[in-house]
């Protein structure tokens, strides 16, 4: 899984590499890239396009190895517990070495728990179920909530986007808020489906649905008789439309 950005945290507040000033994508000039972009849409209109964060297709995994990892250091509990029921039948002689010992445990226990909790299980558990990207046409403004749930909005013409190198051939798409103290912000609109685990999950029910502020509202209205709205409320009928669309495709390329 692709967890750049979250572990580690992008660089910021720094000049823009060689790889990004040569990998580019520009505003209005289409790129020669074909996204991977399955299930990453939440909602279409007129107005803006709405999709989730790149690590929407992993989440879960974090919770669930945090889970995994706090199992283990909890046996490593079982190491101090252990010794302090031998020590009561220890003469007073023998008791020093159980207490280093004991000691021995709970340095073990302590930094494993923390790490488990602090850089997996709380990394997506007990936060938002996902940290959507809006891009609003008419004003041309892209909003983008934060990890602490804000919101930062920043004119469409204002950032530079680029390409980010993950490995193994694959690439995410990052964008860079220039000349601002925030420095660089990094995400990738093209997540994929992942087989629901019990961390996915635990995850979920435990974190908040986001909710864009008022005023974002207000400058992406959509009008009630858009045609070209898209969201999870009409989803059969853009999957009968897209079925239909591919009978066609198929009939063309018989005749």
């Amino acid at each position: 899984m692709d967890y750049d950005g979250l572990l580690p945290k992008f660089p910021v507040n720094r000049p823009l590499g060689d790889w990004e000033l040569s990998h580019r994508l520009r505003q209005g000039k289409p790129a020669r890239v074909v996204p991977w972009q399955q299930f990453s849409l939440i909602r279409m209109n007129s107005t803006y396009l709405e999709c989730v964060d790149k690590f929407f297709e992993a989440r879960g995994m974090l919770t669930a190895a945090g889970l995994f990892c706090v199992a283990i250091s909890l046996g490593m509990l079982a190491i101090p517990i252990d010794i302090v029921f031998r020590m009561l039948t220890m003469p007073p002689e023998d008791q020093r070495g159980g207490v280093l010992l004991m000691a021995f445990g709970l340095l073990l226990f302590v930094p494993t728990l923390y790490f488990c909790l602090r850089f997996m299980f709380f990394k997506e558990a007990f936060r938002y179920t996902h940290y959507p990207m809006r891009f609003n046409r008419k004003n041309r403004m892209v909003y983008v909530t934060r990890f602490d749930g804000t919101v930062m909005a920043e004119p469409w013409d204002r950032l530079f986007f680029a390409l980010g190198d993950i490995g193994k051939g694959a690439h995410d798409i990052r964008m860079h808020r220039l000349h601002t103290p925030s420095g660089a912000l990094g995400f990738l609109v093209l997540p994929v489906d992942l087989i629901y685990t019990v961390g996915r999950w635990l995850a979920n029910i435990t974190s908040k649905i986001p909710r864009w502020p008022e005023e974002v509202e207000r400058e992406c209205r959509i009008a009630p008789d858009d045609p070209y709205i898209r969201d999870r409320d009409n989803l059969a009928t853009q999957a009968e439309y897209w079925a239909a669309q591919d009978r066609r495709e198929e009939e063309r390329s018989r005749l």
